[in-house]
């Protein structure tokens, strides 16, 4: 079955994920990080980006980005092709670096940025690398929150990126928000984990309307105050349409699904694949 084509348009804001070929390492070292935010920074510039925020764990990435041009197919195969043939050169390794098509999921600023850039900036901090956002140096929360340059990443402009993401204090109100998420819900946060997983569009249900009336066709969508399961549950009396829509229009998880309503992991994906 042939590829659905991603939806661009100009203005588009994306959160970008991909992961190491059955979760293998894809940064080995600091050259290979360096050699990533470069080309970053150059497909970035190429393709007519704003970045707005990223963070490079060791077997996956993350990126937040604003395409100012429909340039998102074009400018990831770039990147992704780039710095694959460049580490397996370097590395001498066999087989595919990265593990398939990169996960891309169309974001309403209005309603998300804000969530997500905190979300990136703690990924390193829930993966036990560090004990605070700010001692990563392989994101961006540390020049979204300080005036001085990063030497990393001398492309980044993070004062266009905060007045993008609504922030024009410096960083001081971004250091508030991401310091709450320390101590944030973990529910909340493994449900935003889910969705960026599962949906291909986050956001509120006027922006989501809008998107289909541009002809998107998204296989699973959500917002950011999701329901949980027992709501789907107690709206409609066919048990396998509320697990259908727990996971597709909720965001949850297969096996939390089959956990509430008593079934097998294997009966949830059965149904989804029926209501999809």
């Amino acid at each position: 079955m042939p590829r659905k084509p991603r939806i661009e348009f100009e203005g588009a804001h994306y959160h970008v994920m991909a992961r190491g070929n059955r979760g293998a390492d894809i940064f080995f070292d600091r050259q290979d990080s360096l050699r990533f935010l470069d080309l970053l920074g150059e497909i970035a510039e190429a393709e007519d980006w704003t970045p707005l925020a990223w963070c490079l764990m060791p077997n996956h990435y993350h990126l937040l980005i604003r395409t100012n041009r429909p340039t998102l197919s074009h400018g990831m195969q770039r990147l992704n092709g780039r710095y694959a043939a460049y580490a397996s050169r370097r590395h001498d390794l066999g087989g595919h670096l990265l593990h398939g098509r990169y996960k891309a999921v169309l974001v309403d600023r209005d309603t998300y940025l804000k969530e997500l850039v905190r979300y990136i900036a703690l990924n390193p901090v829930r993966a036990g690398l560090a004990q605070r956002p700010e001692q990563w140096i392989w994101g961006s929360y540390r020049a979204l929150t300080s005036a001085a340059p990063d030497g990393t990443t001398p492309w980044f402009d993070a004062a266009t990126a905060r007045n993008a993401l609504g922030d024009t204090t410096a960083g001081q109100d971004w250091q508030g928000f991401v310091e709450a998420g320390l101590a944030a819900d973990k529910a909340r946060v493994d449900l935003t984990q889910t969705q960026l997983e599962t949906c291909s569009a986050l956001g509120s249900k006027p922006f989501l309307e809008a998107m289909a009336r541009r002809g998107a066709a998204f296989t699973t969508t959500a917002t950011l105050d999701q329901a949980p399961i027992e709501t789907y549950a107690k709206a409609t009396k066919r048990r396998g349409e509320a697990m259908a829509k727990a996971h597709l229009e909720g965001g949850h998880r297969q096996r939390d699904i089959a956990a509430f309503f008593g079934v097998d992991s294997s009966t949830v994906s059965k149904v989804v694949s029926k209501y999809r």
